[in-house]
């Protein structure tokens, strides 16, 4: 999923000396729109060297180390700024979105805290709505969706989401129809085509889960529970030599789930292959015993 950061708000803060200053820090800031982040790095590093308390770009050079991948010096340049200026409010969304980003979730609530009882904003609602979630209190969460749809309808992100906190209650209907309308703005939203396609696999409509996996596949051809997926689709389809291919391609792309294995032990023992099929699923019960208590891939929301 991608994640708004609210750079556009970003402006440059009294605490920038003069127009050497303030041209350093647009600078940076077109570098990091450009995602030219090693330049933008090297830029906004001068910045702070000039200013150390050039707060904004403090913040900027927060955000281009996260996209770098640099977490920890990204964090505490995010954290820096916020601290220095408690009461900006577009510092205090972007860590915690940032928090979010890295599964520090409670951390990233705490962060919100502050702007729970503000005006409606709906960057802020879908974020404490995405934080809710994560915290399995999906009736919360959908309460924040529910509010960031309404100020921003066509809202791609918040639709997925919003599908996902009522297909986590069970409410296959809603999330169904929320899916739907997320794929009508964007038919290449990859998790809203391959939850719709697992929705209609749970109710038996084989065919169309076939096509919505195979386009979600093709969206994202590496993400390997889609192909698992289609595997059992095509198994309760009656093509197992299909099943077949899409489990192995399940399990090439993701070997270390145990999940993918025992779907290609599944498709062998149809096909009668119990030798290939008792190794499949030795693979699945080793890999389910070292990763007792950690989930073997990424939450698929």
């Amino acid at each position: 999923m991608k994640w708004a950061v609210v750079l556009a708000l970003i402006a440059v803060t009294p605490c920038l000396a003069g127009q050497q200053e303030a041209t350093c820090f647009t600078s940076g800031k077109a570098l990091l729109l450009q995602h030219q982040f090693s330049s933008a790095d090297t830029q906004l590093r001068e910045c702070v060297a000039r200013d150390p308390n050039d707060n904004a770009s403090w913040e900027l050079l927060g955000l281009t180390l996260a996209s770098e991948g640099d977490i920890k010096e990204g964090g505490e340049a995010l954290e820096r700024a916020l601290n220095a200026v408690p009461g900006n409010r577009e510092f205090r969304i972007n860590l915690a979105v940032f928090l979010a980003k890295n599964n520090w979730i409670d951390a990233a609530g705490q962060v919100l805290q502050p702007l729970l009882g503000s005006d409606s904003d709906a960057n802020v609602d879908r974020l404490i709505g995405y934080i809710r979630l994560q915290q399995r209190q999906e009736r919360e969460a959908i309460i924040w969706f529910e509010r960031a749809l309404q100020l921003d309808p066509e809202s791609i992100e918040t639709l997925y989401r919003l599908g996902f906190a009522y297909h986590s209650m069970g409410d296959l209907q809603k999330a169904t129809g929320l899916y739907r309308r997320a794929l009508e703005l964007d038919p290449n939203q990859f998790f809203a085509r391959l939850q719709l396609g697992k929705i209609l696999l749970l109710e038996g409509d084989y065919s169309d889960a076939e096509r919505e996996l195979v386009r979600a596949a093709q969206v994202r051809p590496g993400y390997p529970s889609t192909w698992r997926y289609l595997s059992e689709t095509q198994l309760f389809l009656g093509d197992p030599q299909a099943a077949l291919i899409s489990a192995r391609t399940a399990v090439e792309r993701g070997s270390r789930d145990p999940r993918n294995h025992y779907q290609l032990g599944r498709v062998l023992t149809q096909l009668g292959e119990n030798q290939a099929a008792r190794a499949e699923l030795e693979i699945m019960r080793k890999l389910r015993a070292s990763q007792r208590g950690t989930s073997p891939e990424a939450a698929e929301n």
